[in-house]
């Protein structure tokens, strides 16, 4: 896939036509790692629902790994973190709220993680993504506001309350993670 990415490339240098590609490449990548986890966990386990916190930074590809976490019958979505990607904190934060209301998910709580990586200051791609990330799209505004307060502790605590192994996935940055576990080197035991 990567290389039909990469050839597409050279062909055609648009902005969105890439952005498009890389959009099938990261959801077809979170499909794979899903269906291994979920193949794995379904052959050790026939009642419990695979607990997963999703660590994502909420452009179009993002929310196409929300919907899938939300509502497969076969995961138990425990919690969103957000962290900059192509937008800002703020706004991958609002269109995660936003989209897990839209799907009728507003019962899963999104916190805010590092608001900048680790090794950069961080470089936004409006051109590409929009002014709020997803290219424009507006979603209706969830009532809910994200979690901001005590971040790391509050993640911590949400995955430390359910019972048995929690899946981290991530598919942003790994700052969040990072800083996670510095912060809170016991729940490394905790994740799978």
């Amino acid at each position: 896939m990567l290389a039909a990415c990469d050839k597409y490339h050279r062909k055609k240098s648009d902005a969105t036509s890439r952005q498009k590609w890389m959009t099938v490449f990261i959801i077809n990548n979170i499909y794979q790692f899903c269906y291994q986890k979920l193949s794995t966990h379904m052959l050790s386990s026939t009642t419990n629902k695979l607990q997963v916190w999703l660590d994502c930074d909420p452009g179009l590809d993002d929310i196409m790994a929300i919907i899938l976490t939300a509502w497969d019958e076969r995961i138990s979505l425990i919690g969103v973190s957000t962290s900059p990607g192509n937008s800002s904190l703020g706004n991958t934060s609002r269109n995660a709220c936003d989209v897990l209301h839209s799907i009728g998910r507003g019962d899963v709580e999104v916190v805010m993680g590092s608001p900048k990586p680790f090794c950069s200051s961080g470089i936004y791609s409006d051109n590409i993504h929009g002014e709020n990330g997803i290219g424009g799209l507006e979603l209706p505004p969830a009532p809910r506001k994200p979690i901001n307060e005590d971040r790391f502790s509050e993640i911590y605590k949400r995955i430390m309350r359910v019972t048995g192994k929690v899946c981290f996935i991530n598919t942003g940055s790994l700052t969040n993670l990072a800083i996670l576990l510095a912060s809170h080197p016991d729940l490394k035991e905790k994740l799978e």
